[in-house]
């Protein structure tokens, strides 16, 4: 089981090992469980419209004489790594009699909802203790 995209994590996990009897067949249950969310549709409409922009401008272009944008302060702050549009893997399967099946993953990861807000009206000046639920996600 091999996680491609993004590298060197571990999204799914299932049994090393599944046993099926002679004749018979067995499932195989393979659980996707993200560390990370995946590209949202508002935030590929966003990225469309920041190069439809740029492009508009001329930035890239190269020519500087033609291009009027202006002169953008240089920072040293590396460039936001993108989320990737989906997590992709695959799970080679070996069977005993010499064969083997790929199988490919696919997954996407949205933000976790939100229960409720929370809301308090408060003295001032008194101390106030407030209990807020924690659910761990992972």
């Amino acid at each position: 089981l091999k996680t491609e995209v993004p590298a060197g994590v571990d999204y799914w996990t299932c049994p090393q090992e599944l046993v099926v009897p002679p004749g018979g067949s067995s499932s195989l249950e393979i659980t996707y469980r993200p560390l990370t969310m995946t590209l949202r549709d508002e935030d590929k409409k966003s990225m469309v419209a920041v190069a439809a922009s740029e492009s508009a401008e001329g930035v890239g272009d190269g020519d500087a004489s033609t291009t009027h944008a202006p002169a953008r302060r240089a920072t040293s702050r590396k460039p936001r790594e993108l989320r990737p549009e989906h997590h992709s893997g695959s799970v080679f399967i070996a069977t005993p009699d010499g064969n083997a099946v790929v199988f490919h993953l696919k997954g996407t990861a949205s933000a976790p909802t939100s229960v409720r807000r929370l809301s308090a009206e408060v003295q001032c000046k008194t101390p106030h203790v407030q209990a807020v639920e924690i659910s761990n996600w992972l």
